[in-house]
């Protein structure tokens, strides 16, 4: 607790402040809980803080889709596409996805990854026209929530070694 007039930090024992010795009032449970009602009912700031919460999820999540994205926009115009379809893509979804499930603690906003990372792959089938790789979308998501599975398992078990 600090004092109003001077602003030392005093005990909860104390009566008296220790800098400057004013004596210090203190509030009753009744006070303290009227007032904690009091602000629990002004909840017209919350929307905005679960809005930027819901942001710093995302924004958390970004690095790992930004590299997912980078292949899956790029490797299929620099390598022959059966093999960025058959080895890169699934190989590095896979990679990402188990950093990913090792950097991060579980929570069920993380079973969103493997989603993201289909609906940024879903546009390239467009783009390329590639009627066969439709059906790879369903193929990464499993990946990546695999990957994603096995790097929370790994997770837990370098955090319990320390």
């Amino acid at each position: 607790m600090f004092c109003d007039e001077c602003g030392y930090r005093t005990l909860k024992t104390d009566e008296k402040c220790r800098g400057c010795g004013n004596i210090l009032e203190r509030l009753s449970e009744n006070e303290f809980s009227s007032m904690v009602n009091r602000l629990s009912k002004r909840s017209d700031f919350l929307p905005k803080i679960d809005r930027i919460m819901k942001i710093n999820k995302f924004m958390g999540m970004t690095p790992y889709l930004l590299v997912c994205m980078l292949t899956f926009y790029i490797m299929p115009f620099l390598l022959h596409p059966w093999m960025v379809l058959l080895i890169n893509i699934p190989f590095t979804c896979f990679v990402v996805s188990v950093i990913y499930g090792i950097s991060n603690k579980f929570t069920p906003f993380k079973l969103l990854f493997p989603i993201f990372v289909s609906v940024l792959f879903f546009p390239i089938t467009l783009i390329l026209n590639w009627v066969t790789w439709y059906y790879y979308v369903p193929t990464l998501i499993a990946i990546s929530l695999i990957g994603n599975i096995i790097g929370y398992g790994i997770g837990i078990f370098v955090r319990r070694k320390k």
